[in-house]
């Protein structure tokens, strides 16, 4: 059995589930950030995909529409 650990790694949904995608500074889209459980290969088979979260086109700052860029972070 072999670990499935893509951290940094472009996003392949062959082997990989995303969960959320976030912008990130600095990331190119598609690129994964943030593994949240592994997944696992057998004999070049998939047993299970590796949930993951990726970075999201646009890295830069969140636009005023999207959801939660209106919260108080201050409070």
């Amino acid at each position: 059995i072999q670990k499935i650990e893509p951290l940094d790694e472009p996003f392949d949904a062959n082997f990989h589930e995303v969960m959320f995608e976030t912008p990130v500074p600095g990331k190119a889209a598609g690129i994964i950030i943030q593994i949240i459980e592994p997944g696992y290969v057998l004999n070049d088979r998939l047993l299970r995909a590796a949930k993951v979260g990726i970075a999201k086109a646009g890295g830069d700052a969140p636009s005023p529409t999207d959801p939660g860029a209106q919260l108080d972070r201050e409070a």
